[in-house]
Parts: C-alpha cells; sequence; structure tokens
C-alpha cells in the first residue's frame, strides 16, 4: 500500500451522487480545494427522487445553479388526495410568498446530478468515479482515507476534513463504527417510470388511497410519470410494468395506460438515521445519515442542506470551531427527527383501514376547507418553516432566531431577494429600517475587510415582515437568523 498527502484537498467527498456533489460546490465556491470520489464508473442513470422543494431551491440558487435546474424540471403548484375514488383534500403551494420559488419541481434525480456535475466541472473540478473508498482513519487533526482504483493496490491520502455522502450502505458511516438505527417497514412498494397516457392535471402531484393500498402518481418532464404504490402481499420481489399499470388502475378512479420504455421495481422502505452525524473530523450528509419513506419527498431535500450547512463552517478553515461542528450535528438530528416522523406519519395514514382511514378522510376534508394544509402543511412540506434549537427564542415580527429568513422580495420590480444580499462564507448583519426604507448590509469579506452598502427596500418588504421600527438582523450564510434586535 502507498501513501502520499493531499495538503492541496483539505476535503474529501465520498459520493457523487446529488448531495456529494452539493457538498463540493459548496466547498468549491468558498476557494476550498477538494476531492470528490465515487465507486461507480459513471453517473447512474435511474430517477430515484424526483420532487425539489422551495428550500432546496434556494439551497441551490446560492451555488448558482437552481436555474438550470429548474429550466430542467416540471413546476409543480399543489397535491390532490382521494380516497376511495373520491377527492378529500388538496394543498396548494402558491400561496407561499416568502421565496422566490412558489412551487415544488418535479425532476429525475439523474437530471439533478447531471447538472451538478456539470457546473462543477464547468468551475474547474473533477469528478474522479471508479475510486472506491477501502478504509478511513479519522482523527482530530484530520483524516488518512484508503483509496483504491479499479484493481490497482490502495494508496492512503490525507485530508484535513471527510464529508460521507455515499448512500444508505455508507462506508464512511460503516468505518466510524456509528450504527444506523430505526426499522424496515413490513411493507413493500413498488416504482415505476416512464410516459403514461392518463387524465390527471400535470401541474399537481395525486395521491390515491383505497383499502387495497396507495398509489402515488406524479407528473415529470416530458410525457414522463412517476407511479408509487404499495405491493400487494402476493406480488413477487421482480415486477414488470405490466404488473404496475394493472395494480394502479385498479386503484385509480381515471383510467391510465402505460407507454414503452417503463422501468419497474419492488422495494422496502426504512425509518433510519445515524446514531451520530460525525467523527472527529468527518460528517455523515443525506442517505448515509438518515433514510426514510419516500412520503412526501423529503430526503435529498434535507440532503442537500446537510452538506450546505455544514460546508460553510468547515471553510473557516483552522479557526473552525469544534463546537461550532457540534451545533451543525445537533442542528440537522432535529431537522432529521422531525423528517422522520413526519415521513413516518404520512406513511402510515397511506396505510389507514376502516374507522382510521373514515377519521383521516374527515381531518383532511376539515383542514383543506379551512384553509389549515396550505398555512402550516404547505410550508412544512416546502422546508420554509425549519427552526432549529436555539439558545432564545426571540423574534421580531416573522424573523426568528433559529428560523430561517423570509426570502422576501427587495422591491416589487426587482428579481433579488433578501437571500441575495447575504455572504456566501461568513455572518451578514442587516439593519432594516420601514421609515426609510432602506437596508443598510454589514459582511466581512474574505480578505477579514469590513464592507458595508445600502439597498433600497419596497414598503411591502417590512409590511410582508410585519416590522414596524428599525431592526437589526444577524443572518449565517445558510440564511437562518442567528440574532434579531428591535428598538434601536
Amino acid at each position: 500500500m502507498t501513501a502520499h498527502h493531499s495538503p492541496e484537498s483539505p476535503i474529501l467527498v465520498v459520493g457523487a451522487g446529488p448531495v456529494g456533489l452539493t457538498a463540493a460546490l459548496s466547498a468549491q465556491q468558498l476557494g476550498l480545494p477538494t476531492r470528490i470520489i465515487e465507486r461507480r464508473a459513471t453517473r447512474h442513470h435511474h430517477s430515484k427522487a424526483v420532487v425539489l422543494w422551495p428550500r432546496a431551491l434556494e439551497v441551490l440558487d446560492r451555488l448558482g445553479v437552481a436555474a438550470d435546474i429548474v429550466a430542467a424540471g416540471l413546476p409543480l403548484h399543489g397535491q390532490t388526495y382521494n380516497s376511495a375514488g373520491r377527492p378529500i383534500a388538496s394543498v396548494t403551494f402558491q400561496r407561499i410568498t416568502d421565496s422566490k420559488y412558489d412551487f415544488a419541481l418535479a425532476i429525475p434525480q439523474h437530471e439533478t446530478e447531471r447538472i451538478l456535475e456539470q457546473a462543477y466541472r464547468r468551475r474547474g473540478g473533477t469528478v474522479d468515479f471508479g475510486h472506491e473508498l477501502v478504509a478511513l482513519s479519522d482523527h482530530p487533526d484530520g483524516v488518512s482515507a484508503s483509496i483504491r482504483r479499479s484493481e490497482e493496490e490502495p494508496h492512503v491520502e490525507r485530508f484535513r476534513w471527510a464529508i460521507g455522502a455515499d448512500g444508505y450502505r455508507s462506508m464512511v458511516r460503516e468505518q466510524l463504527g456509528i450504527p444506523f438505527q430505526g426499522a424496515t417497514y413490513a411493507a413493500r412498494f413498488m416504482l415505476s417510470d416512464g410516459p403514461c397516457e392518463v387524465d390527471l392535471d400535470r401541474t399537481q402531484a395525486h395521491y390515491f388511497m383505497t383499502k387495497e393500498g396507495v398509489v402515488v402518481v406524479v407528473p415529470m418532464p416530458g410525457n414522463s410519470w412517476r407511479i408509487f404504490a404499495s405491493a400487494p402481499m402476493d406480488v413477487a420481489d421482480q415486477v414488470t410494468p405490466d404488473v404496475v399499470e394493472s395494480i394502479a388502475s385498479r386503484r385509480m378512479p381515471v383510467p391510465i395506460t402505460f407507454g414503452s420504455g417503463h422501468s419497474a421495481s419492488v422495494f422496502l422502505i426504512h425509518c433510519k438515521s445515524s446514531a451520530s452525524l460525525k467523527g472527529a473530523s468527518t460528517f455523515l450528509v443525506g442517505d448515509a445519515a438518515h433514510v426514510h419513506s419516500p412520503a412526501g419527498g423529503q430526503g435529498l431535500n434535507t440532503g442537500f442542506e446537510d452538506a450546505t450547512s455544514l460546508v460553510w463552517r468547515l471553510a473557516e478553515g483552522p479557526g473552525t470551531r469544534r463546537s461550532d461542528l457540534d451545533t451543525w450535528a445537533s442542528e440537522r438530528q432535529s431537522v432529521i427527527d422531525a423528517v422522520l416522523r413526519d415521513t413516518d406519519l404520512q406513511t402510515r395514514l397511506w396505510s389507514a383501514r376502516g374507522r382510521r382511514a373514515q377519521l383521516r378522510d374527515v381531518i383532511l376534508k376539515g383542514a383543506t376547507a379551512t384553509g389549515l394544509l396550505d398555512r402550516f402543511v404547505a410550508p412544512r412540506q416546502a422546508m420554509l418553516n425549519t427552526r432549529y434549537p436555539a439558545a432564545t427564542r426571540r423574534r421580531v415580527g416573522r424573523l426568528k432566531v433559529g428560523a430561517r429568513l423570509s426570502s422576501v422580495a427587495l422591491t416589487t420590480s426587482s428579481g433579488d431577494t433578501l437571500h441575495d444580499l447575504l455572504s456566501r462564507s461568513n455572518y451578514t448583519t442587516l439593519h432594516l429600517d420601514p421609515h426609510s426604507r432602506v437596508i443598510e448590509v454589514t459582511q466581512i469579506d474574505s480578505a477579514g475587510v469590513k464592507r458595508e452598502r445600502s439597498v433600497p427596500a419596497s414598503p411591502e418588504l417590512f409590511k410582508s415582515l410585519r416590522l414596524k421600527q428599525r431592526t437589526r438582523v444577524r443572518a449565517r450564510p445558510d440564511s437562518i437568523v442567528a440574532d434579531v434586535t428591535d428598538n434601536l
């Protein structure tokens, strides 16, 4: 086994899926040399996750790739729920007013991955396909990684940090000796992607719940659809598209016909998370840290923020404090726990029978009629209402410590929002004055120089934030409010 050191690569990213590429792009944007390795010989071409939520699009916007991803996807403006063939509930995303993305985006994962990889390469990065991590030694002052290319002898490289984005069967997690805790659902599920003839609104995701099981139908770019369904007990472990089509047809109130080119598979779903998200100098993100039901499409979206909320902290270099990394792990664990609870609840609601199904339908109907689903469920599913644990629960108007800074438009004619004022690498202080209608922006640049500027803002911005007096807010690079004060 040979050994060499790589002081020019302070970060090793293991796994070149969307989450790993997002970590690498974030590091690249912050000027951190990064090596990303992938065991596969080439990029995969499977649909996998197919929905990106507004919060994930905001993350991708900060990396400068959201526009390309939105152009390749299909906007979804809501969800409809049917029970026993009758509509019972609906959710709309178009009432989201504090993000430039008032929609979810349907896009196959391989397309998201392609766009991320192209951006990373275009900016000077390389992806080392066919390189496998075979061992990892994690220490407070760095990481030693044994990496093998094809059939060659492994060689050892040294990095300051390592990020495990290598999926459910994570070698990084295994090398750290961290347990993966949780359960696997007893029920099996089927998946089929491809062109369909079906008379359904292509701006909505559709849920059909029956006593035989659930079918979820999601439109995708082109004439493709994602068909996700619980599998009957007698279905074999290998299925054909014809089987999925037949089962979906029995559960849906509208006819559906599969075109040619469909894929089909049967799989189990899990509700698991890593017992810890970090070692001494190594971190777990995405499916390496958590896997759960695809209900609500939260997995990939959660992984994006796992990665980007970590990397800006690593960019502090030798000054990176262990307490900051502990805070990252604590914050992300709180989100992961909430996602596991939410997706488990949704999965169980799908499977409700008898009186439980009747109660579910009554609650969903009432929540739709009163607007509760739009006011509370939509922002939660869109991942816009995350609030991390914080030492204080201080709030001024809609600005809350530990919560996401609203991404409201600066002016009615501008496409820029509050998020566009934030530093990518450091904290930003905003003085918001509703009387002069000006935002004073203060930042420390990468050279340690203080930068100040004034930006005009419309009355609508202050009204949206519910601010009536001069307010100071300090925001992190991931758009989380670190502190807020009024009465200045």
